[in-house]
């Protein structure tokens, strides 16, 4: 279908995430499809936190895939696992600055002259 757009040049029409994504190579669909499936099963708490051993493992049991097949879903899984947690967490870390920056820009909220609370003033 790619081709088929950038014959007629309109690949500029995709939105980029599909203009732009990466080609797999054959077989790495498994892969990347358990990927998004297993990102259910993250513990969340103050952030994402790692996909677990055991719902890797139990999805491998539910796709019924043998030994040698299961320690690559592991190494699949853990390695985007960490490349997707860096991402986050580098999103995270310049969302701060960002948000640093603009409080340290001496903006302070006005509070009035009648007092602080909000029944100050006789209200």
């Amino acid at each position: 279908m790619l081709e088929q757009l950038a014959a007629r040049n309109a690949l500029d029409k995709l939105p980029p995430a599909i203009r732009d994504a990466p080609e797999l190579r054959m077989g790495l669909e498994l892969y990347y499809g358990a990927f998004w499936d297993l990102s259910t099963c993250r513990p969340l708490g103050m952030s994402e936190g790692p996909i677990s051993w055991l719902s890797i493992d139990a999805y491998a049991t539910a796709r019924g895939l043998d030994a040698e097949q299961r320690d690559d879903l592991h190494h699949h899984i853990r390695a985007m696992d960490r490349a997707y947690l860096g991402h986050l967490a580098k999103t995270r870390d310049k969302a701060a600055k960002r948000d640093g920056k603009a409080q340290s820009g001496g903006l302070r909220p006005k509070h009035s002259k009648a007092g602080r609370g909000h029944r100050a003033g006789g209200q």
